[in-house]
């Protein structure tokens, strides 16, 4: 290798020789000179030994471990970090799900507990108003009461389906309610025996009545009273009444 330096005029000439496994450098020379000397102090070794290369060869495979080591690691925490967010969304979105789901429970039990309420709510009025109804009848019931034995009372017509206006002792009562002036009323022989004068109390009037009908539906303690029309039948309606014998049928 040769490099050179010019300076107020001279030439400064640096010389480096590789001369087996050496490396030696020149004195500088200065112009005019022509015979180059190297000294034995300017050789220098360069050669290193087995053991120096394998210790740099380790250090650089130990530095090539540690560098992929802390690629490998760097990757294993971006991992877990990336595994710890899809975890906790997970869980978040876990627990709003959760949470909607306790919201409904709450609001679909606030609303059986309303209707539960109102349920309960109007039972009682239906209860107090029973109640106050039996109580402004008992006067009435208890008059009733003495004229007879309770039945319930019901209408019929004699052009009600299934009639044929002719009742089953056979009067024909199409033109008229009433036999011998007195009204028609179908009974349950084994309780009443046809042909019999009974008194009849109702919550509208009290009139004497014959047993002269039956029906499909009449049985035990109930009586059916003819009335002229479908329309006063229906008026009328169903309630409790009082009959009481005055003469036995056959």
């Amino acid at each position: 290798m040769l490099s050179t330096l010019v300076t107020g005029g001279l030439v400064s000439i640096s010389l480096v020789f590789n001369v087996t496994g050496y490396e030696v450098e020149a004195p500088n020379i200065t112009k005019g000179e022509t015979q180059i000397e190297l000294p034995s102090s300017a050789l220098v070794p360069t050669f290193k030994s087995p053991e120096q290369s394998a210790k740099e060869i380790k250090a650089e495979g130990e530095k090539l471990q540690y560098e992929r080591e802390e690629r490998v690691r760097i990757e294993h925490e971006k991992a877990r970090l990336a595994e710890e967010a899809r975890l906790a969304k997970i869980e978040a979105e876990r627990k709003a799900k959760e949470e909607a789901e306790r919201k409904a429970r709450e609001e679909a039990e606030c609303k059986r507990q309303a209707m539960l309420q109102r349920r309960r709510e109007i039972a009682r009025q239906k209860q107090i108003a029973y109640q106050k109804q039996q109580t402004n009848a008992q006067p009435q019931k208890q008059a009733l009461a003495t004229n007879g034995v309770e039945f319930n009372g019901s209408y019929y017509t004699p052009y009600c389906n299934g009639c044929s206006g002719v009742t089953a002792t056979g009067y024909d009562v199409r033109s008229s309610i009433y036999v011998d002036g007195m009204r028609v009323i179908a009974v349950d022989p084994r309780v009443i025996p046809l042909y019999s004068i009974v008194e009849v109390s109702t919550p509208n009037e009290k009139f004497r009545a014959i047993a002269l009908d039956t029906g499909g539906a009449i049985k035990g303690h109930k009586v059916d009273i003819l009335v002229a029309d479908k329309q006063t039948a229906y008026n009328l309606g169903r309630h409790t009444v009082y009959v009481k014998v005055i003469r036995n049928g056959k």
